[in-house]
């Protein structure tokens, strides 16, 4: 063929082969048709919640495409939070995925069966192959949870998402948490902001690429308790290691203890999409459990009570 078909014919391909691998733009009516979409999605319930209703009060659910960051000192409870929000996804929505990078498998499994069967950590262990146990177990098989606990760098946590996505749709990931994941090989530094940086750029795209909700724990730093001891509200600034984790997140939700041990206060501090707020948490410490703070009276009665 002659030159100019030839050139012609190359830039059909071309054309084609740009337009399977990247938009051209999206015009304003592509933008309606998103919103319609995000509408539709919590109208069927696509997405997945809290199962606190004082946090779905608060934070709203957490929505496909979004990453949303629970961060605490250490011993507040975001470890066990995230895994409770992970064990109702569960049992409750469908298909989803917990990566710990601290956790044993058999730490995992004693929150998760202790969550299924509402008895405390030493109760399962105790109790873990007796009949009565029985029901508990047979619900904890059922829960449609994947569980990673091999602690890959976040490169190789991003293809296998989605490749687990592509089998079978996910509902919720969880990561727990962001400043224990390795960055990939070939930017690891000795600067840990860079790397935590290249971290939190790497889980917003996860949620974008597989249009799944993320649900990371982070660490605050020491700063956050306030000289000396001394409480205080924590605040984006907070976050350990990385300011890009406050850039990244479309939302942020801080835990904090406060002067009673049954009670957490949990800040949201980043909504894209809504007002900041804050509201108090039950802590029933032997369940490693939240729960709405309604006819709580005393720590010892909610104790006795769990």
């Amino acid at each position: 063929m002659d030159a100019d078909r030839a050139a012609a014919l190359a830039q059909g391909l071309l054309d084609d082969a740009t337009a399977q691998t990247s938009p051209l733009g999206l015009r304003p009516t592509d933008l309606e048709e998103a919103v319609r979409a995000r509408a539709q999605t919590k109208a069927r319930g696509g997405y997945a919640t809290w199962g606190i209703a004082t946090l779905d009060d608060l934070c709203g659910p957490l929505m496909p495409g979004e990453l949303t960051l629970l961060g605490a000192l250490t011993g507040v409870g975001k470890s066990s939070l995230a895994l409770q929000v992970a064990v109702h996804t569960a049992d409750q929505a469908g298909h989803t995925l917990y990566v710990s990078y601290e956790m044993s498998p058999a730490a995992t499994g004693l929150h998760t069966l202790a969550a299924v069967a509402g008895l405390t950590l030493d109760e399962v262990q105790a109790w873990l192959d007796s009949p009565s146990l029985a029901p508990a177990r047979t619900g904890h098989g059922q829960l449609d949870l994947t569980v990673y606990t091999h602690a890959p760098p976040v490169d190789v946590l991003a293809a296998q998402v989605r490749a687990l996505d592509a089998r079978r749709r996910l509902r919720l990931v969880v990561v727990d948490y962001v400043q224990q994941i390795g960055a990939p090989a070939r930017l690891r530094t000795e600067n840990r902001t860079q790397e935590v940086a290249a971290v939190s750029r790497a889980l917003k795209q996860v949620t974008l690429a597989a249009d799944v909700p993320v649900l990371a724990c982070a660490q605050l730093s020491r700063a956050a308790d306030g000289r000396g001891g001394a409480a205080r509200e924590p605040q984006l600034s907070d976050l350990l290691d990385s300011g890009q984790l406050e850039r990244d997140a479309d939302n942020v939700l801080l835990l904090a203890r406060t002067g009673d041990p049954g009670v957490v206060h949990a800040y949201l501090r980043k909504a894209r999409l809504g007002p900041l707020d804050d509201r108090r948490l039950r802590w029933l410490a032997k369940r490693t459990k939240f729960a709405d703070l309604a006819g709580y009276r005393s720590t010892a009665t909610s104790e006795a009570q769990a």
